[in-house]
Order: structure tokens, then C-alpha cells, then sequence
């Protein structure tokens, strides 16, 4: 979406790498901190619960919002496929 909306490609590509990198180096750092201090399996099963909540979270927001289908698009991907597109 930047790369359409500004003509430097090259500023564009930069710049939002410059971001990811301001943004990334930090918590990178405070993790490995962390690491340090907590043990490895109880991180794997704390990000593994919020994962499948925000799964969950997600699938019912794209539910709520989508309009009801014909049966061949209900399910799990017809949820997915309305949760990318714009609302109606």
C-alpha cells in the first residue's frame, strides 16, 4: 500500500525496515532478558493459550460481522474468507 501511495520505492522500503528494526531490537532484547528468568515450558504453554483465545476471539468477531452464506460457504473457511473482506 506504501509503494502505490509514494513514488520512492527505495524510501518506502527503507523506512519500514528502519521501523521493524526500532520496533524488534527492543522486545528481542527484553526476551532474551527473560529467558533468562523464566522457564521455557511455562512460556510455551502461556503463548500457546493466548493464541488459540485470540483465534477464538477472531472467528467469532469475523462471524458477527460477516452476513449469513449458502451453505457450501458456511464453516471455518467460509468464516476466514469473509474476514478478509471489507464490511458490508
Amino acid at each position: 500500500m506504501l509503494a502505490a501511495r509514494f513514488n520512492n520505492l527505495a524510501a518506502v522500503v527503507a523506512g519500514t525496515t528502519l521501523g521493524m528494526l526500532i520496533a524488534d531490537v527492543p522486545v528481542i532484547l527484553l526476551g532474551k532478558f527473560a529467558a533468562r528468568k523464566m522457564p521455557f515450558k511455562a512460556v510455551r504453554i502461556v503463548t500457546a493459550g493466548l493464541f488459540a483465545v485470540l483465534a477464538v476471539l477472531t472467528l467469532v468477531a469475523s462471524r458477527e460481522r460477516c452476513k449469513p452464506k449458502p451453505k457450501a460457504e458456511r464453516g471455518a473457511a467460509g468464516i476466514i474468507a469473509c474476514s478478509f473482506n471489507e464490511p458490508d
